[in-house]
């Protein structure tokens, strides 16, 4: 049996918004959380974090438009190395909130010469 992607990112998605839901409280992870947490707790994380980006428009999209889009085609673990250089060089942004690191480490990115989304290597 094919495994239907679309489907299964529907469910996770819709998964994710039911325990964001239910939950009593919101807690907002800042860097220094992120860090604490296990290898694959923060993939899953920054899976949340891009899917969220691609449904939910924020106000920083709006400024910088192109930067959800600079991590579209590249795989999660690409993602991950990513946001984890960007954070070691910048240690004094481990107190931010997750989402401003992760925009931050994006517009990074999309400002660099060497990347252009939607271009071949």
């Amino acid at each position: 049996m094919l495994l239907n992607t679309r489907r299964l990112g529907s469910a996770i998605r819709n998964l994710c918004l039911v325990m964001v839901l239910l939950c009593p409280e919101a807690i907002a992870l800042d860097g220094n959380k992120y860090l604490d947490l296990k290898e694959r707790e923060q993939g899953w994380f920054l899976l949340g974090l891009i899917e969220g980006m691609k449904y939910l428009p924020t106000a920083s999209d709006k400024n910088n438009p192109q930067a959800s889009n600079c991590v579209s085609g590249l795989p999660l673990k690409q993602v991950h190395a990513i946001i984890a250089k960007w954070l070691a060089k910048n240690p004094e942004y481990w107190g931010m909130d997750m989402i401003d690191v992760f925009n931050r480490a994006l517009k990074h990115l999309c400002s660099l010469n060497q990347y252009k989304p939607d271009q071949p290597s």
